[in-house]
């Protein structure tokens, strides 16, 4: 059973960021022809998750994103402020990191 999940999604694909107790991920790419799936281990260091394995197959996911209230940020402006405009966030659906 997952313990977080996160989101992103427009009108003809979607991302999907599963993590597990056991310090292991999944993230489901979907879209209209299919869909491809990345596995591997993570690290949680406060509100850092780190990705310690190939997790998606571009750069559009670093491998270091942030928990900020119930958005996974992808990345921040130059102001240090979360980037939060249409495709650059992950919606958090359950959240339950101790």
């Amino acid at each position: 059973m997952y313990f977080y999940r996160a989101t992103i999604s427009d009108d003809r694909s979607s991302i999907e960021v599963i993590l597990r107790k056991n310090e292991k991920f999944e993230i489901v790419s979907s879209y209209m022809l299919g869909e491809n799936k990345f596995e591997g281990n993570y690290k949680l260091i406060d509100n850092k998750i780190i990705f310690l394995d190939k997790h998606y197959d571009n750069d559009f996911i670093p491998d270091t994103v942030y928990i900020v209230k119930d958005k996974l940020i992808l990345k921040f402006d130059k102001n240090g402020k979360p980037t939060t405009d249409f495709a650059q966030y992950f919606q958090i659906q359950t959240n339950m990191l101790k």
